[in-house]
């Protein structure tokens, strides 16, 4: 089954290890974004009444598409000051962690605190999306991501799939609020998956080419949003 994906998608022998461990990102990507949405999401339905939830609705997806931008602006300021594996490790670690925090403040059992997890693990979980096809763009040029992106960004389409999958589970062992650890562990197993990538890839821009790099990157994150 493997040997078949990588003919089909032409997936050569030395950048098969650098492939899969896209697509694992990928596959993180996909579970935090299933598992964090259903979380937020559960949350907020389940504790609010219904006038409330009618009432707030409509500024959960404005507050989604401020977050993310601000989001965005965030890691550009950030990208800029520091090098591309602090920016892009280091975003991952920090998100992990207002996803603890996250947990933590659930706890509290108010409105306010609902409405701004559905909107902040949102936030998360499209902020992942972007920086992993951000980063992967670091390491393929325009021919090889039209050759290798749909093997990689099917890793996302996986992860879908078995976060929904899990969840049950998951519910079962832990309960809905501490989905949100669970949350966290994959984005810090897709930080320590980015870490294994700077490590054993090189990426297609040299390195007097790196400012020329996070200027791309922080047009494809506005690109994206």
């Amino acid at each position: 089954m493997i040997k078949w994906l990588e003919q089909a998608f032409d997936v050569r022998p030395h950048e098969r290890r650098l492939v899969w461990l896209f697509f694992a990102c990928f596959l993180g990507v996909g579970m935090i974004y299933t598992i964090g949405a259903t979380v937020g999401d559960t949350l907020f339905l389940s504790n609010l009444a219904h006038a409330q939830v009618a009432r707030r609705l409509p500024y959960v997806y404005l507050g989604i598409a401020v977050a993310n931008v601000l989001s965005a602006v965030v890691f550009a300021a950030v990208q800029s000051r520091v090098s591309r594996t602090i920016s892009i490790v280091g975003t991952q670690v920090v998100l992990a962690v207002t996803v603890l925090l996250a947990r933590q403040l659930v706890e509290i059992d108010t409105g306010v605190v609902y409405f701004g997890l559905v909107i902040w693990l949102e936030a998360v979980a499209l902020t992942s999306v972007t920086l992993c096809f951000s980063f992967a763009g670091d390491y393929f040029n325009a021919r090889d991501a039209r050759r290798l992106f749909g093997f990689i960004s099917g890793g996302m389409a996986l992860g879908t799939v078995l976060g929904g999958a899990s969840i049950q589970l998951f519910v079962a062992l832990l309960g809905t609020k501490n989905l949100l650890f669970v949350a966290s562990g994959i984005l810090l197993s897709n930080a320590a998956l980015t870490a294994v990538i700077f490590r054993v890839g090189k990426p297609v821009q040299s390195d007097a080419h790196e400012s020329t790099a996070a200027h791309d990157a922080e047009l494809s994150l506005g690109g994206l949003l």
